[in-house]
């Protein structure tokens, strides 16, 4: 069910720090009865990424993606094998910030909106886009250090590691009846306060 777009350009951001909103402390108290690295870090997460695509809505999924740097589609196999618990907190922290969850984090039935018009008899594959724009996303868990993308210039590991940072991978796709384009992100946060602050978040690779 997760498969990705039809028929897609794929572009990958090898250079540079995409930073968003910074200077944007989010500071999510963790809750006595969760992991200090899931429960109240995603809550951090959902927030920033909420926050970005305002004022928009956005479904996210609850299954966490796999702490692998290599992870840029939702896929199957790209998800953590996580316990019930786990995930009911999850499907609580969004509750708790009003998202609605999914598990089709990228709309598999609408094409990249660089999906080019139909040929004279062929089926429009963007016929089934929804008819308003919103987003969806799947969410990873935590790896320490800054974002990093394999094979490409973006490797900010030991540079996060020396300051105490953590990323985490966000799949995130709009939706509209033009198509889809999703990008990947590596959203990095740092402790604070007893919270999670967030640092930046740096754009990887863009599918459309």
């Amino acid at each position: 069910m997760m498969n990705a777009f039809s028929s897609n350009r794929v572009n990958v951001i090898a250079v540079g720090s995409f930073l968003f909103a910074t200077g944007c402390a989010l500071n999510s108290k963790a809750r006595s009865n969760a992991r200090p690295d899931d429960s109240d870090l995603f809550l951090a997460v959902v927030e920033s990424v909420k926050q970005s695509v305002t004022p928009l809505q956005i479904e996210i999924d609850p299954r966490p993606l796999k702490a692998d740097p290599e992870v840029l589609e939702p896929t199957r196999l790209r998800f953590a094998q996580v316990s019930s618990e786990t995930l009911e907190a999850r499907r609580s922290v969004l509750r708790r910030v009003d998202v609605t969850p999914t598990d089709d984090p990228t709309y598999q039935h609408c094409a990249g909106v660089s999906t080019p018009p139909p040929l004279p008899g062929q089926s429009d594959a963007k016929a089934n886009c929804p008819d308003r724009s919103f987003y969806v996303s799947a969410i990873g868990l935590a790896r320490a250090g800054g974002a990093y993308l394999p094979g490409s210039a973006i490797d900010e590991r030991d540079a996060g590691l020396k300051v105490g940072q953590v990323v985490i991978r966000v799949l995130l796709t709009h939706l509209s009846p033009q198509g889809a384009t999703m990008t990947a992100y590596d959203y990095v946060f740092k402790r604070h306060s007893g919270g999670w602050k967030f640092v930046k978040r740096v754009a990887l690779y863009v599918r459309d």
